[in-house]
Parts: structure tokens; sequence; C-alpha cells
């Protein structure tokens, strides 16, 4: 008999609420920086501030990880087969891994990434608790 832990459920129902809004919010992000970006006057303070440009690549991994969020969330959430379950957070820990990576090379190192990866330890914990 399958039977989901309640780790996985409850992970499950967190990423689908903070995927929903990651994606909410890299869309908004991506929609204020380009209107940001067309002043003269804020290249310039970004410029001066050495704050780099992001790229329209790095918003549409920061997306594809938020959606695949959701995806990984309702997956476990339904809680099908363990292997479904398993083969949905590898694509998204790609993705977060891809994400952090390319953020790494803007950006450098910043502590705060570590926290990324909480979520999907703490998934793949519930998962493999599930039997």
């Amino acid at each position: 008999m399958k039977q989901q832990s309640k780790l996985l459920k409850v992970m499950s129902i967190l990423m689908i609420i903070f995927g929903i809004l990651g994606t909410i919010g890299t869309f908004a992000s991506t929609f204020l920086m380009q209107t940001v970006m067309q002043n003269p006057q804020m290249q310039a303070a970004y410029e001066a501030a050495g704050v780099p440009q992001i790229s329209n690549g790095l918003y549409v991994v920061s997306i594809l990880v938020a959606v695949m969020e959701v995806i990984a969330g309702i997956v476990g959430v339904m809680y099908r087969s363990k292997k479904s379950v398993l083969i949905a957070g590898s694509i998204w820990v790609v993705l977060i891994l891809a994400n952090l990576i390319w953020s790494m090379t803007i950006t450098g190192f910043q502590f705060t990434f570590i926290f990324s990866l909480i979520f999907p330890i703490l998934y793949f914990w519930g998962w493999y608790q599930s039997n």
C-alpha cells in the first residue's frame, strides 16, 4: 500500500504555495527591471554601485524553477508512486542547481544560496520516509 509521509505532504503544500509566489514575483521582477533599466539615470546608478545587470536567461531559469516547484509539489501531494515523486523532485533540483550556478557566476557565492537547498533536502527526506 502506498503511504505518503507527513513531511512529504507538508513540504509539497509549501512548495506549491512558494512556487506560485515565486512565479508571480519573478514575472513582476522581470517587467519591473525592464522598465527601470530603460531610465538612463537608473542604469548609471546601477553601474556606479557595481550591481551587475541580470540577463533575461536568468529570469527564464528562475521561472522554470518556480513552475517546476509547483509541479513537484502537486506530484508530491497526489503521491501516485514513489518513482514519480523522485523524477519530479530530481528535475526540480537540477533546475535549482543550474539557477544557483548561474547566479554564482554573476554575483559570486552568497551564504543565502544555501537556503535554497533546504526545501529539496526536506522534500527528498519526506520521499525517503514514504512507502
